[in-house]
């Protein structure tokens, strides 16, 4: 939390500030502390701008566009739709042409919510098809299982219930493993707004 960012700023190594703050950030954002890790990922944003490749040796991708792509989450969820479109509409070129494919999933994955939200049923079901054929290309089950609850929430929109529900029910066995896995971590190193 707030001692590894002290400790990445005093470091002098320009990727540690901005790697600090993006384990922050996101666990800022799973204890629902959305106000603040919105801030830390823009942050997040300015520290990595000189470097487009920033992050990829950490955590490999890029953390600039992931704080964009999550932001644009973020701002979903707190009701700033024209906002979070801005963001993730700026991710998607920029992710495709560097051949991001993880950012290209969350963002995709975003896109599913912020149709949800905003009752504009565009291509959310494309996006989130596309973002779990990419989670399940990288192996990742945290990526899956988030994509596959995306594409739920995409079906769902529709009136696809019996799709909505098919997508859902792939989740248990990965949504058991992040829920009792990755979750409680991320939660209980959360620091406080």
């Amino acid at each position: 939390g707030t001692d590894a960012i002290r400790l990445a700023d005093a470091s002098g190594v320009q990727e540690l500030a901005p790697s600090a703050r993006m384990t922050t950030s996101y666990s800022l954002f799973i204890a629902g502390h959305l106000d603040a890790a919105l801030s830390m990922m823009r942050e997040i944003g300015s520290l990595s701008a000189h470097d487009s490749e920033c992050g990829r040796r950490t955590f490999g991708f890029a953390l600039g566009l992931w704080s964009s792509s999550m932001g644009g989450w973020v701002l979903s969820l707190l009701g700033d739709l024209d906002a979070a479109r801005k963001c993730l509409a700026g991710v998607d070129p920029i992710a495709r042409e560097r051949d991001e494919r993880e950012i290209l999933c969350w963002n995709n994955n975003s896109w599913a919510l912020l149709e949800r939200l905003s009752g504009a049923v565009v291509d959310g079901d494309t996006r989130a098809h596309e973002a779990v054929a990419i989670a399940e290309s990288l192996g990742s089950p945290f990526s899956l299982a988030q994509t596959l609850n995306g594409l739920a929430i995409a079906q769902a929109a529709r009136g696809n219930w019996d799709d909505a529900i098919a997508a859902s029910e792939r989740t248990s066995p990965v949504r058991w493993m992040v829920s009792m896995i990755w979750l409680p971590l991320w939660g209980s190193i959360a620091p406080g707004p």
